[in-house]
């Protein structure tokens, strides 16, 4: 399931993904694409070095985002949806918060805190 999104250039398509510094794989069990929606994405920058990555959600459709990352300034990003199809906006933002540690992306500074998240924890 390689390739990318039809729609946008900037969104990838694939079954998985390295967790960095570790041997482990994140799957990626469904097919996503820009008109996916209520999602958990990863952000990849291709310029860093390090392969900067931060975590998101949206609960709508991710074509605005695509549009965004097609302008001039942005040509350099990459997402990846991670997880979709969330019955809750509740679930949705416990998973982002779950897949934001699961990445490193807090202790890292490329999400900005888990502080407006402490209350979605269980």
């Amino acid at each position: 399931m390689l390739g990318r999104c039809e729609t946008c250039k900037y969104i990838l398509c694939k079954d998985q993904v390295a967790i960095p510094n570790t041997q482990k794989v994140y799957i990626i069990l469904d097919y996503y694409s820009c008109a996916s929606s209520n999602v958990v994405y990863m952000i990849t920058c291709t310029r860093c070095s390090t392969g900067g990555i931060c975590i998101g959600e949206a609960g709508q459709k991710l074509h605005t985002m695509g549009q965004h990352f097609c302008s001039q300034n942005h040509s350099h990003m990459q997402v990846l949806i991670l997880k979709g199809n969330f019955k809750t906006e509740r679930e949705r933002k416990i998973y982002e918060f779950k897949c934001m540690e699961l990445f490193n992306t807090l202790r890292q500074d490329l999400n900005l805190g888990s502080g407006f998240m402490s209350h979605y924890v269980t």
